[in-house]
């Protein structure tokens, strides 16, 4: 192979590697979002809100178990008695 040859092979393989790659970057650009879960956690960070709002923290500092009666401090996140949280029924 000449010199020219090869110099036509590399800068068409380059040209190739890059036409591939935007084609990539592209499509993966153009991916639809998943509305209904977006809107799932909309909702969620809405009701948090308005429950928070509801029942601010200050109005209470302990929480009473559904499941085994202990009562525990609000700051964990579960029951030390049976490890459930308090929307575990």
């Amino acid at each position: 192979m000449t010199v020219v040859t090869t110099a036509v092979l590399i800068g068409l393989g380059g040209v190739i590697t890059f036409c591939v790659g935007t084609w990539l970057a592209m499509r993966r650009r153009d991916q639809t979002y998943d509305l209904e879960a977006l809107r799932q956690v909309h909702d969620r960070d809405e009701i948090d809100r308005a429950y928070n709002e509801q029942i601010g923290p200050d109005e209470f500092d302990h929480v009473t178990c559904l499941s085994c009666g202990e009562e525990y401090d609000l700051k964990r996140s579960a029951c030390p008695r049976c490890g459930r949280t308090s929307f575990n029924f």
